[in-house]
């Protein structure tokens, strides 16, 4: 025979809140366990953002010289007046100018271009190129970049032109959208302006030339 036990009604009412407690701190550790597995998996999922940008500085090349691609040393000894780049880096009033040709600013129909080479001494991304060309409008011009100042039409050909412009003067900023790496920035002159008083005569002049990029 079974006894059966009557426990006083404020015992039993007793029990049933403890076991009410129980289960709703069973059920809150199960809701906070999956709280933090949930925000662990979307740490671990979400792609760590980079907040490394690399600003545009000024650059300075370490050496400028002519670039006359098109023709050979015996053809232009002087390989585009070189020995006149040099005043674009230390800053000499003077500044560079091409050769004067007579009779077309195609380069007298002897070629189809020619300009200044810059040696940034090292790989470097260029993303401007502010430039004080010469009073008298009319030249054509485009950017290069390259790996090889070796003065070839190859040379020239292989290199990735990333700015142009035409009928420029005065000041004129090139800007750059996609920049590419290299250590050879190359100004090349598809077509010149006339020289001022002087008909029937072309000359490119360029005074300075300000780089802006990252290294």
């Amino acid at each position: 025979m079974t006894e059966t036990y009557n426990l006083p009604i404020p015992l039993i009412k007793l029990i049933a809140s403890r076991n009410r407690c129980t289960m709703k701190l069973t059920r809150a550790s199960s809701y906070a366990l999956h709280a933090v597995a949930f925000m662990a998996a979307q740490k671990h999922d979400r792609p760590v953002a980079s907040h490394h940008i690399a600003q545009a500085k000024a650059l300075t090349p370490v050496a400028a010289s002519g670039f006359d691609a098109l023709r050979t040393p015996q053809e232009d000894p002087t390989d585009e007046n070189s020995y006149l780049a040099i005043n674009l880096i230390d800053h000499n009033p003077a500044g560079w100018q091409t050769q004067q040709y007579y009779g077309s600013p195609y380069f007298g129909n002897l070629k189809s271009g020619s300009g200044l080479i810059l040696n940034m001494g090292k790989p470097v991304k260029v993303s401007s190129v502010s430039v004080t060309f010469g009073s008298e409008p009319g030249a054509n011009v485009e950017l290069k970049v390259g790996n090889s100042d070796v003065r070839s039409a190859a040379n020239e050909e292989s290199m990735q032109t990333v700015a142009s412009a035409t009928d420029v003067s005065g000041n004129y900023t090139f800007t750059i959208a996609k920049p590419v790496l290299g250590q050879y920035l190359v100004v090349w002159f598809t077509k010149l302006p006339p020289l001022a008083h002087a008909l029937g005569k072309y000359m490119a002049e360029i005074f300075t030339i300000i780089i802006r990029g990252t290294d």
